[in-house]
């Protein structure tokens, strides 16, 4: 089947097959190898991406969920601003900061997250077996509260009719495939997981169905609604 998304601005449609997962597309179909794959089951967090502005583990996102969606990747975040990770020493192995950066940048978007949750519980979902948290979160407090901006890009490229950039390949979409996709267990719809053992604290709020533990009303979460398992037509 074809689907056919926005990607870091810029629209792309391929060939995918029904099993792909996201993560599977972005690292294979289209060489954008910055995402990580850890566990593979949504528990720790290195595969984040932003889909229509909300962090997910697109290792539990099927391919044809995001069509006619923004996906956001850590290609897409420019590395002057990641200057304050580098000082802190936030980043070891390198294998869970893709997933940190997009996770972070969600709450940067979102400030008034802050307002009801600390930014350990925020990061939860985020595992790191190398700096113990102090230097991520030291890094992130001064990221966050810099004065640079960022574009929160709240609408949706189904909404805002994006036809602009170059699409990779060309060629009609085909409405094969399921058109909605019911809850799946763990799939939970673009969620991401939630942490075990990460830094946020025990008393925390508890992800469901392989969502993060973030319990975040949608007034919060600055109008951006997640979704719970329902494809996008």
């Amino acid at each position: 089947m074809r689907v056919s998304f926005a990607l870091n601005g810029q629209r792309v449609s391929l060939e995918i097959a029904s099993g792909d997962r996201l993560l599977d597309v972005l690292r294979c179909g289209l060489a954008l190898t910055g995402t990580k794959e850890g566990c593979g089951e949504g528990e720790c967090g290195s595969c984040t991406v932003l889909l229509d502005g909300l962090p997910v583990n697109s290792c539990l996102v099927p391919a044809y969920q995001v069509r006619g969606c923004r996906v956001e990747t850590v290609e897409s975040v420019n590395p002057e601003e990641l200057e304050a990770l580098h000082a802190s020493g936030a980043t070891q192995c390198g294998a869970c900061t893709p997933g940190v950066v997009l996770t972070a940048l969600w709450v940067r978007r979102n400030p008034q997250l802050l307002h009801s949750h600390n930014l350990r519980e925020l990061m939860a979902g985020n595992l790191c077996r190398c700096t113990g948290y102090d230097g991520i979160i030291d890094g992130l407090e001064v990221w966050l509260s810099s004065d640079g901006s960022v574009d929160s890009g709240q609408d949706s490229p189904k909404d805002s009719g994006i036809d602009g950039g170059q699409e990779i390949s060309e060629g009609p979409e085909t409405p094969t495939g399921p058109e909605a996709a019911e809850g799946q267990g763990d799939l939970g719809g673009p969620g991401v997981a939630q942490g075990k053992g990460g830094p946020g604290s025990q008393d925390g709020p508890e992800g469901k169905g392989g969502h993060k533990a973030r319990e975040v009303s949608q007034e919060d979460a600055g109008g951006v609604q997640g979704r719970t398992g329902e494809a996008t037509s």
